[in-house]
């Protein structure tokens, strides 16, 4: 805390810790703006392929301009710290707004889904594939109106989580990612490709409207193996207490097919 970055960027306090690194509030010097700072473990900045890696991602994330997006503008090797500087979001998660509250009504959720839908729109059109789409992951704060506004995070680390030095660096410790909204093919260490985000959305949408997560195990590889092996059980039938729409438990299941080609082929057929 209060450390230079790069000349640039004053640390003034840490706001999270992940498997890559920390995240902390920063004050650019000149600017007196304030953003947020991924910085990654510095076992990281060692590995050449990983920076030129880091620096790609970060160079196709910055191009990435949607207002329910996160915006990227800057990144930097400064000494042993490798950072990305994003914009700072106020804003509750998604993920702490569904342990607080429960299950949203459909007509609460679809509004939040069909933004997160918008800015994945933008990113795949862009060939861009978020891999680790969740509720810690999507940032919730409000209109003036009172509405949900969304912002999706973590676009372009969750490729680099991938790397085999980022597997040895955290093998040590838990697992990256989150089972829960795994798509089949990326359990399977297949490419993911845009309809993976599709499944993953599909895992959220089915954990904010039965308030409980698609796939459940007594351990991160028993439910990764749930999302190959075990059918769905729809959201009606798990929870029905909740009277969950059955048009909205056929998105949900639909978008959660275990084949690729037999989920929706594109976020804005979802969205629509």
């Amino acid at each position: 805390i209060g450390r230079i970055v790069d000349g640039r960027y004053r640390v003034l306090s840490r706001i999270g810790q992940g498997g890559m690194g920390a995240v902390y509030k920063v004050e650019h010097l000149r600017m007196a703006k304030v953003a947020a700072m991924n910085v990654l473990h510095a076992e990281l900045a060692t590995d050449r392929d990983l920076v030129k890696r880091f620096r790609r991602e970060a160079e196709a994330v910055s191009r990435l301009t949607h207002p329910n997006l996160v915006q990227t503008f800057d990144f930097g090797q400064a000494g042993d710290t490798l950072y990305l500087v994003m914009e700072f979001v106020r804003g509750e998660s998604l993920g702490a707004i569904l342990r607080r509250d429960g299950p949203l009504t459909f007509y609460r959720a679809a509004p939040i889904v069909i933004q997160i839908c918008n800015a994945l729109a933008e990113a795949h059109q862009l060939g861009i594939v978020h891999r680790d789409l969740k509720p810690e992951n999507i940032v919730v704060s409000r209109n003036k109106d009172g509405s949900d506004f969304v912002k999706v995070l973590d676009f372009g680390l969750a490729k680099m989580r991938e790397s085999e030095a980022l597997n040895d660096i955290t093998a040590r410790g838990s697992l990256i990612g989150t089972p829960y909204y795994m798509s089949p093919e990326q359990v399977r260490s297949e490419d993911p490709d845009h309809r993976s985000d599709i499944y993953s959305l599909g895992a959220v949408m089915y954990r904010i409207l039965a308030g409980v997560e698609p796939f459940q195990g007594s351990s991160p590889i028993a439910v990764l193996t749930k999302h190959l092996t075990d059918e769905l059980v729809p959201m009606r039938q798990r929870q029905p207490e909740l009277d969950i729409d059955v048009g909205a438990e056929a998105i949900v299941l639909r978008a959660m097919a275990k084949r690729r080609e037999d989920r929706y082929q594109s976020v804005e057929a979802l969205r629509e």
